[in-house]
């Protein structure tokens, strides 16, 4: 989990938690820490879609695979799209 709390900025290349993991774990400002710590983490797919968050299921997968040239079937690609969706669950903008 570490590497991908890096990668979404929730903490620093030591492993200690950033000033965005702090809000994430207040109740009060999670959910839009959450949505920072996503623009954050998958840059790549709002640079393409400023509210990918909204995509369908089939347009996200779309534009992952449009993105990184991957096919369909590629495991990797299903692993972007899930970690995406199961993320977002946490949002609110």
């Amino acid at each position: 989990m570490i590497p991908f709390f890096k990668r979404m900025g929730l903490v620093k290349s030591d492993g200690t938690p950033t000033e965005l993991y702090q809000k994430y774990r207040n109740p009060t400002s999670s959910g839009h820490a959450a949505a920072q710590a996503l623009r954050i983490g998958y840059k790549f797919l709002y640079e393409r879609n400023e509210y990918i968050h909204q995509a369908s299921d089939d347009d996200l997968k779309g534009i992952v695979l449009e993105l990184t040239g991957l096919q369909a079937d590629n495991a990797v690609a299903k692993m972007i799209v899930a970690t995406f969706k199961a993320f977002k669950c946490f949002l609110r903008f």
